[in-house]
């Protein structure tokens, strides 16, 4: 084998997943270490491992004259590993579970959307509003169709700000156990120091989270921000409903 020739660091596969995703990874590697057909089919037995390693040991040498005969006679073999082709049809499959938060499901959602070539935004549409549990999310599909999947992807990041901002309130309203639980916790940052002199500040407005005076804390934006980042990350559960 050529010198210049490195056995590619390929995940190795073992036939229980498509076998035309790991054929198409290691031929491509190896067309652009400029590998003939020959030393391609010397190195490939090495990517695999289990049934399909097996499978290869078992293939009749007289049978197999080329990498592309190769190829085929293994993803013959392990074709019912092969991914279905997936349709807008398969997003009405998803379940927005009970428990579950509209944006774990609308996660799960967008991801299902990559994995289809071309997404009927209607259907999308349809799926979202039969499966969804958020009443407000549907009725806002409903009132304002989007006319592309673009459109749906920013519909519902705007609704998710929304409903984070609407938490925020809630938090910046809430009783003293949920500032209590920031504080006891070393996850806040702290603000920096007010930059208009003291002065020119308003002096009967107090803010607890930069402890001085010049705004009230309801109307704190560094507040704000810092709030809907640990929301965000997963804090202050127990203070804020997600639906």
């Amino acid at each position: 084998m050529p010198r210049h020739i490195v056995v590619p660091k390929l995940e190795k596969y073992e036939g229980l997943t498509n076998p035309c995703d790991h054929i198409q990874g290691f031929k491509s590697i190896m067309e652009c270490r400029g590998a003939s057909a020959l030393i391609m089919c010397k190195i490939f037995p090495s990517t695999l491992f289990g049934p399909a390693r097996t499978r290869f040991n078992q293939l009749p040498r007289h049978n197999v004259t080329n990498f592309g005969d190769l190829s085929e006679k293994l993803a013959l073999h392990f074709s019912s590993a092969q991914r279905k082709t997936k349709t807008s049809l398969d997003l009405m499959n998803l379940d927005h579970e009970l428990g579950e938060s509209l944006r774990s499901f609308l996660a799960r959602f967008n991801r299902a959307c990559l994995e289809i070539t071309y997404v009927q935004v209607e259907v999308a549409i349809s799926s979202l509003v039969i499966t969804v549990r958020d009443e407000a999310y549907v009725c806002s599909l409903t009132k304002k169709r989007p006319k592309t999947m673009g459109e749906l992807y920013v519909m519902g990041d705007k609704f998710m700000q929304s409903e984070d901002m609407m938490k925020i309130s809630q938090f910046s309203s809430s009783s003293a156990p949920a500032k209590k639980e920031v504080g006891n916790r070393d996850i806040v940052k702290l603000p920096k120091k007010m930059r208009a002199p003291a002065a020119k500040r308003t002096s009967h407005k107090y803010c607890l989270f930069h402890k001085d005076h010049g705004h009230d804390t309801e109307d704190c934006r560094h507040l704000k921000d810092e709030i809907e980042g640990l929301i965000r990350r997963g804090y202050l559960k127990q203070f804020t409903s997600d639906k």
